[in-house]
């Protein structure tokens, strides 16, 4: 893993101030440190993957303290195609919080997806930050079509 940090940080991403090897049993991760005004090959925004050292970063950022992290399960999604159907589940969670992570389920091997999926959302605790209020039922991109969120210690809902 230190092979691969340093070829990764000094010889093609200058601009990495800190990189940490970390492993979580058989997981291996490379924990790596840039600054934005340096980050010219937009690592922190777009993550990077290098098939050659078979290496895979993934953009996470620092999250202040007036953070909440919620994990959602969504279910009753429209059957759009694959692409379609996650852009316009961004578009319909945006007002709720900043996304952290989202996903549709799909059939292994394959882009067809079933109706379920997951967000991770970051919800401020601050009032200057204006996110509607999480609701079990959602409206797609703003239309009269729904699907549905449950998350741990979400309020009571009516069926």
């Amino acid at each position: 893993m230190s092979l691969i940090s340093r070829e990764f940080t000094e010889a093609r991403h200058p601009g990495i101030h800190g990189c940490l090897a970390l492993n979580d049993g058989p997981r291996r991760y490379l924990e790596v440190y840039i600054h934005k005004s340096k980050d010219s090959n937009g690592i922190s925004e777009n993550g990077l993957i290098d098939r050659q050292q078979k290496l895979i970063i993934l953009p996470c950022w620092v999250l202040p303290d007036s953070s909440k992290v919620v994990n959602i399960k969504l279910t009753d999604l429209p059957m759009l195609p694959h692409q379609e159907a996650l852009q316009d589940l961004k578009q319909s969670l945006k007002p709720f919080g900043n996304i952290i992570g989202v996903s549709i389920n799909a059939i292994p091997g394959t882009s067809v997806f079933m109706d379920i999926g997951y967000a991770v959302l970051e919800i401020s605790t601050k009032p200057e930050k204006h996110f509607q209020y999480l609701s079990h039922t959602i409206s797609w991109c703003e239309s009269a079509d729904i699907f549905h969120a449950v998350w741990r210690n979400m309020p009571t809902w009516c069926r």
